[in-house]
């Protein structure tokens, strides 16, 4: 699907100098710019339900010896 981007002033520069960082057009440093934060943000849900586990199964984990 294509669409359009309409960034201000200051998003415009930031995509500027992120492509010119990467050495790539404005339009692949937008769409590297979104992959990379999609990979984070899925980085940051596994650990969220690693946490979890270590919380909710802590007791488990103390008995077998493994924390």
């Amino acid at each position: 699907m294509a669409m359009t981007v309409r960034p201000g002033d200051d998003d415009e520069q930031a995509i500027a100098r992120l492509a010119a960082r990467w050495g790539v057009s404005k339009h692949a440093a937008i769409l590297r710019a979104v992959r990379e934060a999609d990979e984070r943000a899925e980085e940051v849900d596994i650990l969220a339900v690693s946490q979890q586990g270590l919380v909710r199964y802590a007791g488990l984990l103390e008995r077998l010896g493994t924390v």
